[in-house]
């Protein structure tokens, strides 16, 4: 049984704005996960990082994080008895050359008309360039010397999964509107490689 509380809900909408917080509870397993949304590397007011069994810490694919400003953010942390510091995600699906808005779809027109029509194989470009600056080239040397903290590697098990990303579906159809290669799907399966290797990484710890 889990049982998950929103400890601070800044502006009334569901995990959008900058120090957000959830809470959940899994029983009888006893565990407790703490969840804190901030755009950039923040520390969380008032809080102890040395009381936490591990700290999960993660999400720079939108990029615009400095080496200063992680290596500032790292060193308060520091007290965490043990730190993930997790890869980015691709953030996009356009992919090589793809614009946000084209979606530089991998079919001719004849084949994304008869997609269209029955909403099938609406896929995103296989591959991801990130767009983003590389920051996960950047982690060892944030990370490197800091012996409680170690990299999430798993940006290997998504940059060639645009199939793993929603589709586009037009305005104009019945149903959800306007799906696209901008996020992650959560059907069953696309995460679960994200899930074990972190919970494998939290073994070895």
């Amino acid at each position: 049984m889990t049982s998950l509380v929103n400890t601070n809900n800044v502006d009334g909408k569901w995990l959008l704005k900058d120090g957000t917080c959830w809470e959940a509870t899994i029983e009888p397993v006893g565990v407790t996960l703490k969840f804190c949304r901030w755009s950039k590397p923040t520390v969380i007011p008032d809080f102890d990082y040395s009381t936490v069994d591990h700290l999960i810490i993660g999400g720079w694919h939108h990029g615009g994080v400095g080496s200063s400003e992680m290596n500032s953010f790292l060193d308060q942390i520091a007290s965490a008895p043990s730190t993930l510091v997790v890869q980015a995600l691709p953030a996009h699906f356009p992919g090589n050359g793809g614009s946000f808005s084209g979606y530089n779809r991998s079919m001719n027109a004849e084949s994304w008309t008869k997609a269209t029509a029955n909403h099938t194989n609406l896929l995103c470009n296989v591959y991801s360039n990130y767009v983003d600056p590389p920051i996960n080239k950047l982690m060892t040397g944030w990370v490197e010397g800091r012996q409680s903290m170690k990299i999430l590697r798993v940006q290997h098990l998504y940059e060639y999964r645009g199939d793993a990303h929603i589709g586009f579906i037009p305005k104009n159809v019945v149903g959800p509107k306007e799906r696209d290669c901008l996020h992650w799907c959560i059907a069953p399966g696309v995460l679960d490689p994200l899930a074990m290797e972190t919970l494998d990484s939290l073994n070895t710890q």
